[in-house]
């Protein structure tokens, strides 16, 4: 198992099927060219399902501060150049074959299930925020998650601790 801080966060990412796209050499090279990337990507052991992580820390914002617009622009960016990555390894594009010599042999094919978890860790007073964060990010990516056959979670923290993401 591997530990992860990020700011408000600490991750273990389960077993060895698991990597980040910012440790592949394919996607720094890329970086610089408006494409950008989800925190951490794994197989869940118990489930099978490929799950793609991106995490935030709003815990900081003040009560009067708003969640910042820019925000279902950024995730809808990450969740779509992730998933074009994703494709182009499964495809064994150019780019997708120089991705596999960083990426774990069982996310070589496709898996079954893909899902894409956006947590947010928000302070008491802007938990009211997760509604329309969620409901907004979901009319941006419905179409473009059922192209691909994925499904898509936003969660504030603790909803995403108490079901069972490897969080703290």
């Amino acid at each position: 198992m591997t530990v992860y801080n990020e700011p408000g966060f600490e991750i273990t990412l389960p077993g060895i099927a698991c990597f980040r796209f910012q440790d592949c050499p394919a996607y720094v090279a890329i970086k610089g060219s408006s494409v950008r990337e989800m925190d951490f990507a794994w197989i869940d052991d118990s489930s099978g399902e490929f799950r793609l992580l991106e995490l935030e820390d709003f815990v900081h914002l003040s009560k009067s501060e708003q969640m910042p617009e820019y925000l279902i622009q950024r995730f809808q960016e990450k969740a779509i150049d992730s998933l074009l990555m994703l494709s182009a390894l499964w495809l064994a594009t150019p780019f997708g074959v120089r991705l596999r010599e960083s990426i774990p042999q069982a996310i070589h094919h496709r898996p079954p299930r893909i899902k894409l978890y956006f947590v947010v860790n928000l302070s008491e007073a802007h938990q009211s925020y997760i509604g329309p964060l969620k409901d907004k990010l979901s009319t941006r990516l419905k179409g473009k998650c059922e192209i691909v056959g994925a499904r898509l979670c936003i969660w504030n923290k603790q909803t995403a601790i108490t079901n069972g993401l490897p969080i703290r």
